[in-house]
């Protein structure tokens, strides 16, 4: 195994654990997690019962949970404001396998699960364990929600519990039984139902489940309402399990314990990225919040408790309560026991309607409606996953559900990132065809090709033929075969060839190349293709930016599909960048920058006139407008290596151009801070320093930067060279952006 692979041996982390360890004998935030610790108990006393119940498990399992699994996953985890404890996800998974293999099953199934999660961390491959499409999650989550919401309605309604758990033989028992119903059962359920959903939404940092159980509970015994109980808690709370594993099926019990493993690694890792982005605290460790994970659950299990995960609800509401260490997460688990053994009494008088409640608004979250359908707006093939995910999970259980779901994942990717984009491109006249590929060339796209190679008998084999692949994201075997087929055929017509591509060719395509006849014709630029086909550069402009247009059209424009939504309605760029018209010159490309990122100022020279010159307005427009109206962050001033404008201003203009001469006027006096026998690299260079000058000028650049609201940047760019410089004011000298030659850069005086 080795760290390259992804997979890494890794000790329990007790050596990056322990500088945050001893953080928790200080003072230091303790009241913080003392009052956070206690808010998350409040709400994690009802749930971790209503879970058990809805587990078909005695409510200690839940409580047991909160109180092993919180301690160990607090001192443990690689989040360090997680809360764990029993979770509703897990519910429906718990209760059937208590139904199939009894108590003594799920307690070794939940043994696998948690040995395999201690495993799957120490091997490093927390990271791996997430690759579970986001469709997936939401179908399971929401099928997890109809099946609590169904199966407790038969609580909620006072009703006996139905001898199946299926969907179907719970709704047929409720029509069987409906007549009988408890209304003061209803009422219970109905109470709690509505104050938890509002609490939730209205009040977040309330605990509602609790604001219920007290009083539901009080209302009951105050008004001797005849509904059922949550009945005696045992007073030896911890217990080593049972276990008589003979009669049970292993090998069932092994793929039970794979999706409980899966359910709660997902959970986990999901709640503890969500929490990163709450707190944008330094990212999780997901390997070790697993570790965390499996030896919460391993104690949990062995003391009498269930399979736990990290709950985004509690470790929210840690967070949103004050918490700052590990030391609020211990604090709720000693308060869930403290309140299950000083308050057991009452905690036995809670009607179990009430739990029932908490269960159906939990669910209803669960199904999450909105997100769904947000799903299905974004994308309909992930959508299709979702719901046949969701069915499935309803109608079938849930590892067919989680199965069929990832199935149609990797069917509609392996489409998706399998297709293959082809088409000839042919503006009239005798310029060369264009065949341009994008995407995966894969046996998934092999009629594509086909498709292609069909036609090449139709190509005029005196025009030459321009192959661009510069958009493939990869050749497969059979891509490759097929692709050299066709560059083959082209050859064998006689046509001139150019394929255009960057760096080698993939071997894919190579091992098809017998006489190194593709790398010979393989260009990295459009200009090296044209005269690869003999011709002096590019002879039809007008096919040359169709191209590059359908090219924007079907790739960049497509990528960046919701960024161009929100800038047809405004821009808010924070970068200025005044450059040269030079067509050697692109800001853009230059700086990697997106749409709406660079407002760009382009003009001879890179000139910035003095404010209030009468010659050039345009030029102060553009800076007064984005610094007074765009408020952009910075503004760079790029000089350029070989600049015309430069030449220009040393040698004279040629006769003929009235136009060019006046802008001489106004930019002749560059030449006035360098020597005579300067070189046009150097005047360029000397050119930004006056610009910035220039742009302190205006008052509304300068009092900007008085305010510490903008910084001026001079870069001068060498075009033949691997460098871009920055102007250091410091060393009085352009250096190197990001220096690759180390602490001794390579300076260079601006007299040069």
């Amino acid at each position: 195994m080795s760290a390259r692979d992804g997979i890494r041996l890794r000790g329990l982390g007790f050596a990056a654990l322990r500088p945050q360890w001893r953080r928790l004998l200080r003072r230091e935030h303790l009241m913080a997690d003392l009052s956070a610790g206690t808010t998350v108990a409040l709400m994690a006393v009802p749930l971790s019962m209503a879970v058990a119940i809805a587990s078909d498990l005695p409510i200690a399992y839940g409580l047991v949970t909160s109180i092993v699994a919180g301690i160990v996953g607090a001192l443990m985890g690689g989040s360090p404001l997680s809360v764990c404890g029993p979770t509703a996800a897990m519910a429906v998974l718990v209760a059937s396998i208590v139904e199939e293999h009894g108590l003594a099953g799920l307690v070794l199934a939940s043994l696998f699960a948690a040995a395999m999660q201690l495993t799957a961390g120490l091997l490093g491959l927390g990271r791996i364990a997430r690759l579970v499409p986001l469709p997936v999650v939401l179908g399971f989550t929401a099928s997890i929600g109809v099946l609590i919401f169904v199966g407790q309605l038969p609580r909620a309604l006072g009703l006996p519990a139905p001898d199946q758990a299926h969907v179907v033989d719970v709704i047929t028992h409720i029509g069987e039984l409906l007549e009988h119903s408890n209304l003061a059962a209803v009422a219970i359920a109905g109470f709690t139902f509505a104050l938890v959903l509002l609490a939730s939404r209205r009040w977040p940092r309330l605990p509602g489940p609790l604001f219920a159980v007290v009083f539901t509970t009080v209302a009951a015994v105050g008004l001797g309402l005849q509904v059922e109980r949550v009945g005696a808690i045992p007073r030896t709370l911890f217990s080593l399990p049972m276990l008589s594993p003979g009669g049970i099926d292993v090998a069932s019990l092994l793929g039970d314990a794979v999706v409980i493993f899966g359910l709660s690694t997902l959970e986990t890792l999901l709640s503890a990225s969500a929490l990163d982005r709450m707190s944008r605290a330094t990212p999780h460790d997901p390997d070790q919040e697993i570790v965390g994970q499996g030896l919460a659950n391993l104690a949990a299990v062995a003391t009498g408790g269930m399979m736990g995960a990290g709950v985004i609800a509690r470790s929210s509401l840690n967070f949103t309560s004050g918490g700052r260490t590990r030391r609020s997460a211990i604090v709720h688990s000693l308060v869930v026991l403290l309140i299950v053994v000083a308050l057991a009494p009452w905690v036995e008088m809670v009607p179990m309607p009430t739990l029932a409640g908490i269960l159906l608004a939990i669910a209803v979250r669960m199904i999450a409606i909105r997100e769904m359908h947000s799903l299905f707006r974004i994308s309909r093939a992930e959508g299709l996953v979702c719901l046949l995910t969701f069915a499935a999970m309803v109608a079938f259980d849930l590892v067919a559900g989680i199965r069929i779901g990832v199935a149609v994942s990797l069917a509609i990717a392996a489409v998706r990132f399998g297709r293959t984009d082809a088409r000839v491109v042919s503006v009239g006249g005798d310029g060369p065809y264009r065949i341009t590929l994008e995407g995966a060339l894969s046996f998934l796209g092999l009629h594509s090709l086909d498709e292609l190679r069909a036609g090449v008998p139709r190509l005029d084999a005196t025009r030459g033929v321009i192959v661009d692949l510069t958009g493939v994201t990869a050749i497969d075997i059979s891509g490759g075969d097929a692709l050299a087929q066709m560059l083959n055929e082209i050859r064998a017509r006689g046509s001139a060839l150019a394929i255009l591509y960057e760096g080698p060719l993939p071997e894919t395509l190579m091992t098809h190349d017998h006489h190194g006849h593709f790398a010979a014709h393989t260009v990295a630029t459009e200009d090296e293709a044209q005269r690869m086909l003999g011709r002096e550069g590019i002879t039809d402009p007008a096919e040359r930016l169709t191209d590059g247009v359908e090219r924007f059209r079907k790739v960049a424009r497509a990528r960046h599909r919701e960024l161009f939504k929100r800038l047809a309605s405004g821009q808010a760029p924070h970068t200025m960048f005044i450059a040269c018209s030079d067509s050697r010159i692109s800001p853009l490309l230059m700086t990697s920058a997106e749409p709406g990122e660079v407002f760009v100022h382009r003009n001879v020279g890179n000139i910035v006139p003095p404010t209030g010159a009468d010659g050039m307005p345009a030029e102060g427009a553009g800076v007064e407008y984005a610094v007074g109206v765009l408020k952009v962050k910075q503004i760079v001033v790029c000089g350029h290596s070989g600049c015309g404008a430069m030449a220009a201003i040393r040698d004279g203009i040629p006769p003929g151009l009235p136009s060019a001469a006046r802008w001489l006027g106004h930019a002749s006096h560059v030449q006035l801070r360098v020597p005579a026998h300067a070189s046009g690299d150097a005047l360029a260079r000397a050119n930004v320093l006056l610009q910035l000058e220039n742009l302190r000028s205006y008052d509304i650049v300068r009092e900007a930067v008085e305010r510490g609201e903008l910084t001026l940047h001079g870069w001068f760019y060498d075009i033949d060279g691997p460098e871009i410089e920055a102007w250091d004011a410091e060393r009085g000298a352009f250096v190197p952006i990001r220096p690759s030659a180390g602490p001794s850069d390579n300076l260079t005086a601006i007299a040069g």
